[in-house]
């Protein structure tokens, strides 16, 4: 199988993969709607899942607000915006944890994406 696998921190992913948290936040939208992706542990070089981005959502304060059950992050709107001049969600969906351990190889300057994954 092969995708492209996305870095996140290991504090945000254990949560994905939980199940607690379902909306993932960037500061940028994604090409990758409706395409499964790996999920990949930050400064690990793990593949800890996979999941499939069902879609991205503009960040308003009122979807902020309301949806901080969904994406886990404790900050008001205006603190996100210091952080991201134009905040997107991105849904996840049939999130699955690996019950075997993958590894990757991480590529130098490699920050959002690591492309072409094969396990």
């Amino acid at each position: 199988m092969e995708l492209d696998g996305l870095i996140i921190k290991k504090k945000w992913l254990n949560r994905i993969l939980s199940g607690e948290k379902i909306l993932e936040i960037r500061g940028s939208k994604t090409s990758k709607v409706d395409s499964s992706i790996f999920l990949l542990e930050s400064g690990s070089s793990l593949i800890r899942g996979k999941c499939r981005i069902k879609q991205v959502i503009p960040i308003t304060k009122e979807f902020w607000e309301s949806n901080m059950d969904k994406h886990c992050v404790h900050i008001s709107y205006e603190e996100l915006l210091r952080i991201y001049k134009k905040p997107y969600a991105w849904e996840l969906t049939d999130i699955e944890e690996f019950s075997e351990q993958h590894h990757y190889y991480h590529p130098k300057g490699a920050v959002i994406w690591v492309k072409n994954i094969n396990i």
